[in-house]
Formats: C-alpha cells, structure tokens, sequence
C-alpha cells in the first residue's frame, strides 16, 4: 500500500481473490484510499445470475478455505447453495499457456476439478482466481449452459463506475512488478486479451 500510495494514485482495486479473500480487511487498514476487491462483487453477480440457487465457487485452496464468496453468496439469500473446489493445477496450466481444451492434460484437470459441479447442477459458476478466467473455454467446453462469473471482469466494472468518462478516458497504463520481469508481456498479454506495450520495472517491495 505504501508503494502505490506513492505514486499518488486515486483507488485501489485488489485483482487477486486470494488477498481479497484473506487480507482485505488488513489492506483497507494500511490506506486511507478506497479499496475494491473481487469478492462482493463477483458473488453479487452471481446471486443475480442464478436460476436454480445453485452457485459453484472455484478458486485457489486459500480462498476457498476462506468462505468469503459463500458468505457474500448467502447473504442474498440462505436457499441458496454454494458449492466450493478449490483447483491448484489450474494456475500452473494457464502460466505455461495451456488453456485449450485440445491440450489433454487440461481438459483431464478441467473434468477432474469440476465433476463435482457438474454432479451438483450448477447454473453459474464463479471463476474465483484471476487465472481461471483463461480457462473460460475449456471450462465451457465440460459445463456447457453453464454462467461463468469473471471475478476480474466485475471488479474491474466495479472500478469504471468510480469514476467519471472523462477520467476513464484518458491516462496510460504503467506495470511494476515484484518479481522477475521475465516473460512478463507474454504472460501479461495472455491475462489481458492484447499485447502489452510500456515499461515494465521490477520493484524492491520491501523498501517502501
């Protein structure tokens, strides 16, 4: 938070559902700045795009232990049900770009993970981990009919309607990152749907 603080910036958006799962409240702590995360808004959603009241959450095994998308979940309402996997192999595929549902290795995870859901009968499942999301269509692919709830997409709508057109449309994009800037554009550009152009500067996160 002191890092982005900063760089004087005017919101905070946490595109992570596992932080916004487990620390939101500590981060809303460290700033004074509004601060969205994935979690309410995402379970907004998929209360509202649910027909049967049967919800399936997939997310990382942090975030699923977390109940914070099932708590979010019932409070629109206690008939509904929420059904909750957590599915780690799902990250590694999408950082080394298999997400195809050619790829045989993803569609076994893909019908190893979401059996369950589909046993269950859900009619909306919420893509919990910002990497699911490039999943989309091998997911569909086994859940076909299926909603699929972006948690990044809503947050990201949540963000725009902060602030006017005439701020939306305007500024430019900057990329810091913590680790390694290696295979950062194509990694970034996978998550993002379009080539990312700019500087990418690696940061020391422990100096601020």
């Amino acid at each position: 938070m002191r890092f982005l603080e900063s760089k004087k910036v005017d919101a905070i958006l946490i595109a992570c559902g596992t932080i916004s799962s487990t620390a939101f409240d500590e981060i809303c702590a460290a700033t004074e700045l509004p601060v969205t995360g994935v979690v309410d808004v995402t379970a907004d959603a998929a209360a509202a795009a649910t027909r049967n009241g049967r919800v399936g959450i997939i997310g990382t095994p942090a975030t699923v232990k977390s109940d914070a998308y099932t708590g979010r979940i019932k409070s629109h309402g206690a008939d509904i049900e929420t059904f909750c996997i957590a599915c780690p192999l799902f990250v590694p595929l999408v950082e080394e770009g298999m997400v195809s549902p050619d790829f045989p290795i993803t569609r076994l995870a893909v019908e190893h993970y979401l059996a369950p859901m589909r046993e269950a009968g859900v009619d909306t499942l919420i893509l919990g981990c910002t990497h699911y999301p490039v999943l989309a269509d091998a997911i569909s692919a086994y859940l076909p009919g299926v909603t699929l709830i972006n948690s990044g997409a809503e947050a990201a709508k949540a963000m725009v309607e902060r602030f006017p057109a005439e701020v939306r449309d305007k500024g430019g994009v900057t990329y810091y990152v913590s680790d390694t800037t290696d295979n950062f554009e194509r990694a970034a550009s996978l998550f993002l749907g379009r080539n990312v152009t700019g500087k990418v500067e690696r940061i020391d996160i422990d100096s601020f």
